[in-house]
């Protein structure tokens, strides 16, 4: 027996102990390098808001409707079989009709969702992550596609290029894009700055306008995965509207804090999302104003990306802070100094990661944007 077959066995096992008919949810699984969490949250609002008793596995949390199921300390996206199977047990003596879970590739290639039949699967995005496990993008592009060789829906942003791919090899999916020709699509997009997006959704469905509170660009697609999968669901387009223009910040997620000095918290922790985001900004931002950015990348993980973020930072931040987070068991003077070898100039480097965020609002000047990057609504340290 190889070892796929035994971690598809543990998966099961640990289905048949804790619960009693999977078939009896309906799963929706979000995957893709960026806007898992997002797309999750803005899905699981709506199908709460139209009536559904809906569970959420994702990032940081497992809930089941208002109440919190995993413990402070959990920072999983995919949990292992064990506490995965425990949860969704859980949500099912308490009435679950819908669960939405963030699938993360790991989990694809350990078989972790071996056992589930999803109803619905969802391809936000890809971009080279966890090259440390995946060894190359090849191999985790074909871990993520995993998801959809059993769902009985398939939604695809086909503006991603992946997602094009993918779109392209498999059947009975539906394409979400800002491109006119796609059948479920954002269109006369306006981007707010930090007060959010405005656009017009258009499918064979609906057709309705879309004032968001979210901002950023890349929360359009976000929106419509969310948005399609709610029309497969059966939610009406009047109920829809009315619950994404509801959500006005997600923990963690481009959270806005007004004073004399604006502060941006975002969770980003890839180079493709710490791109969007800092690009958002500098675009946002006046010539009076300077960007300062705190930020560092984690330990014992894909090192590849440190020098990246580094010369992203310099390119769009007038001001750049280097700290650690999350640096588990290795050296996080290393990790500075990885990050610090994609810069031309030298960095302002600080290892604790409250002074770095003290010495970055401490140089603000009023008006000043402090985007605080990595970590995000943990309520540990």
């Amino acid at each position: 027996m190889n070892i796929q077959n035994i971690r598809a066995d543990l998966a099961i096992n640990a289905a048949n102990k804790y619960c009693k008919n999977l078939d009896n949810i309906k799963f929706i699984g979000i995957t893709g390098t960026n806007g898992k969490s997002t797309t999750a949250i803005i899905l699981k609002n709506i199908l709460s808001d139209f009536g559904y008793k809906v569970g959420l596995i994702g990032t940081g949390k497992i809930i089941f409707e208002n109440e919190i199921l995993s413990d402070e300390n959990y920072s999983m996206t995919t949990p292992a079989p064990e506490l995965l199977y425990s949860a969704i047990g859980k949500m099912e003596e308490m009435g679950a009709e819908i669960i939405v879970m963030e699938v993360s590739s790991h989990a694809l290639d350990q078989e972790r969702v071996f056992p589930i039949n999803f109803h619905i699967g969802i391809f936000t995005n890809l971009s080279p992550e966890h090259l440390d496990y995946h060894k190359n993008i090849d191999n985790y592009f074909k871990a993520k596609c995993k998801l959809f060789q059993k769902c009985k829906h398939k939604i695809i942003n086909v503006d991603d290029p992946y997602g094009e791919t993918l779109f392209k090899n498999i059947e009975n999916a539906d394409a979400c894009a800002t491109v006119e020709h796609a059948e479920n699509k954002a269109k006369n997009i306006k981007d707010l700055g930090f007060w959010g997006l405005y656009f017009e959704y258009c499918s064979a469905k609906n057709a309705f306008e879309i004032n968001s509170k979210l901002p950023g660009k890349y929360n359009i697609y976000n929106i419509i995965l969310a948005i399609r999968a709610s029309e497969i669901l059966g939610v009406s387009g009047e109920k829809i509207k009315e619950s994404v223009e509801k959500i006005s910040s997600i923990d963690g997620r481009f959270n806005v804090i007004n004073a004399k000095i604006k502060i941006i918290i975002d969770y980003a922790h890839t180079s493709s999302a710490f791109l969007n985001l800092l690009k958002n900004l500098y675009s946002y931002k006046n010539t009076r104003q300077n960007l300062i950015v705190v930020f560092g990348c984690g330990g014992e993980r894909d090192k590849t990306k440190r020098s990246v973020m580094g010369e992203i930072s310099e390119k769009y931040a007038d001001k750049v802070i280097i700290t650690s987070d999350n640096p588990r068991n290795e050296n996080p003077e290393s990790i500075i100094e990885d990050i610090a070898k994609g810069m031309k100039c030298t960095p302002t480097k600080v290892i604790d990661r409250e002074m770095a965020i003290r010495e970055a609002i401490a140089c603000a000047k009023p008006g000043d944007i402090v985007c605080i990057v990595g970590k995000g609504p943990e309520k540990y340290t």
